[in-house]
Order: C-alpha cells, then structure tokens, then sequence
C-alpha cells in the first residue's frame, strides 16, 4: 500500500480502530485515541506507517504511568506511529491552538518527573492540583512547602 491509498493526507484527523494496543507499552488499549496526521513513512514490508499527533481531548486522558514510562523510554507521549490499517478517518474534536496548549500543560506539569527522586516527590504534590494553570500548580508547591518546611534550617 502506498501513501496515497491510504486516503489520509497531513492534517487529517484520525481515529484509533477498536482493538489496536499501544506498539511501546503492554497492556494499553488505544481504541478511540484520537490526533492528526503529520507524516508518513513506510515500512521494509511496504506497509504504511502513519505519525499521529493525538488531539487535546486524547492528551487529557492518557495515564500518567503511560506519561511515566514514555519519560523513562525516551519516547514522546503525545504522539505516536501507527500502521494505517490501525486507523481511520474520523471528525476533528479540537484546533491546533487547543493541542498546543494542553501538549504546553503536560510539559510543564509532568516536567519533574525526569528529574529523579526528587522531581517525582514534586510531582507527587503538583499531580494533585486539577487545574494546568502554572499559577494555581506552583501555589500548591509552596502550600506544600509551607507546611513541611520550619524555618530556620540548614542547608548545604
């Protein structure tokens, strides 16, 4: 199959077909994951693979172990390579803007997850904010901090 069967061009909006898991992490059913398309490549066996963008909707939702592992492995969350037979057209929920800004939000927020044990100890307080609002994320840092932190104290 070539690209131009596929029917889908850049900038289509796809859906994940029932039944498909997740090629990077076992167990990860991705049926209804939506995004849209960015490129194309093909495999040495001539089948199309398909890079997708998942839309904002779909970044709200994915695990946060999935983020986790996709952190550790290297690999970014917030897209991913597909055959075309795993996947078909589908009505586009959200803008570009909209992507952006919750692909912005979980940058920042899952951020510290990289930074060791210490990153995810942060984490663990700021995963607990339910609003992507930097504001409202680092007014939680220092409400924790307030709390666990008696003044004056040592440091090296």
């Amino acid at each position: 199959m070539s690209v131009s069967e596929t029917g889908f061009t850049k900038g289509s909006s796809v859906k994940v077909k029932k039944g498909v898991m997740c090629p990077d992490y076992e167990g990860l059913c991705l049926s209804g994951w939506q995004g849209r398309v960015v490129d194309f490549d093909e495999t040495k066996e001539g089948e199309v693979m398909i890079e997708i963008q998942w839309d904002s909707l779909t970044l709200k939702a994915i695990p946060v172990k999935y983020i986790e592992d996709s952190g550790r492995k290297g690999l970014d969350c917030t897209q991913m390579y597909l055959l075309a037979k795993e996947i078909e057209s589908a009505a586009p929920r959200d803008s570009e803007a909209d992507v952006e800004g919750v692909r912005e939000a979980l940058q920042s927020k899952f951020y510290w997850l990289g930074e060791g044990k210490e990153g995810k100890r942060i984490f663990s307080v700021i995963a607990q904010v339910e609003s992507d609002n930097d504001l409202e994320i680092m007014e939680a840092w220092e409400s924790h901090l307030k709390k666990v932190l008696s003044f004056p104290f040592e440091a090296k």
